[in-house]
């Protein structure tokens, strides 16, 4: 019962590690990769913004409101970016994005005034503007993401080889304590019914008269 006990435990503590190892692979890993996207997903937005401005497809004035809310946004996404991406490996990258974002913030406050004052011929030239910032943004999202998809990939292969050989190694020792608990559960048995049952033959033999008297029992 000790055993088992302590093995159903163990099992226990080694499930709760590897919630814990998920939970830490989830906000290191897929939450920042999520953030990245969502970012990117924005800029593409407006983007789009600015071109259907122009076409006098969108309003002006709302595609105003939207950008600032846009900004705000990717302000507060790449907040938790830099929080949980600590990989030195991405420096670079970190540092271009906030160099094209830093130069985008100032085409924006362009945008918004042709925004607002409804000013499509406005739009189009802060949208050249854009086009000097939009490869450094992008290039360097994709590749921020890019590397946090290969970890996830390569943690989920390495989780995988761990949790198989874990399994392994329960069934092996589930199957040496089952052959221990039923090799001593036989030789308890034995020791406890082979005295009973010499004790009742040898009765059986004195009872049917055969038996002999002298015999000691041990």
């Amino acid at each position: 019962l000790v055993v088992f006990v302590t093995f159903t435990v163990g099992i226990i503590m080694m499930g709760k590690q590897q919630l814990a190892t998920l939970e830490e692979i989830y906000t290191q890993k897929v939450v920042p990769l999520d953030d990245l996207r969502k970012m990117q997903l924005i800029f593409r937005e407006l983007e789009y913004r600015m071109a259907a401005v122009t076409a006098d497809m969108v309003a002006a004035i709302g595609s105003g409101e939207h950008l600032k809310q846009s900004l705000k946004d990717i302000d507060g996404l790449w907040t938790d970016v830099k929080m949980r991406i600590t990989d030195d490996t991405l420096l670079k990258e970190r540092e271009d994005f906030e160099r094209g974002y830093s130069g985008f913030k100032k085409v924006a406050v362009k945008l918004k005034d042709a925004y607002f004052n409804d000013d499509p011929k406005g739009v189009i030239a802060v949208y050249d503007e854009y086009l000097d910032f939009k490869p450094l943004i992008f290039k360097s999202i994709d590749k921020m993401a890019e590397t946090q998809e290969k970890e996830v990939r390569a943690y989920n292969i390495e989780k995988k080889k761990l949790i198989s050989k874990i399994n392994r190694l329960v069934i092996i020792i589930s199957l040496f304590l089952i052959g221990i608990f039923l090799s001593l559960g036989i030789t308890i048995n034995r020791s406890i019914t082979r005295p009973i049952n010499d004790t009742v033959s040898m009765l059986k033999d004195i009872a049917e008269g055969k038996g002999n008297l002298t015999k000691r029992l041990t």
